[in-house]
């Protein structure tokens, strides 16, 4: 098992067997809508709440950053769908 500190929550981490995100299953059956999932705390956000059986609705202003979130949450077993949006712009929203 591999731990990997996601910084962006104190004490929190993701637990990864052969690649795999091991769901940890507190948020089954539950969408988590998050925004700027390109970089950062967004990303890691993505990747924990997944971990946790979340399926995602990733927003970010940068389409092929965000698509490359989304592959990670999928390729490691999570659900996502990304979203191209700058949520500071009200056209966007």
């Amino acid at each position: 098992m591999i731990h990997i500190n996601t910084r962006s929550v104190p004490g929190q981490h993701l637990c990864l067997t052969n690649t795999k995100i091991k769901t940890m299953n507190k948020l089954n059956n539950k969408v988590a809508v998050i925004t700027g999932t390109a970089a950062g705390i967004g990303r890691a956000a993505s990747l924990l709440f997944a971990a946790e059986g979340a399926s995602i609705a990733a927003i970010d202003r940068d389409e092929a950053l965000n698509a490359k979130v989304v592959e990670e949450v999928r390729s490691q077993g999570g659900n996502a769908e990304a979203y191209t949006a700058d949520v500071s712009s009200a056209r966007d929203i």
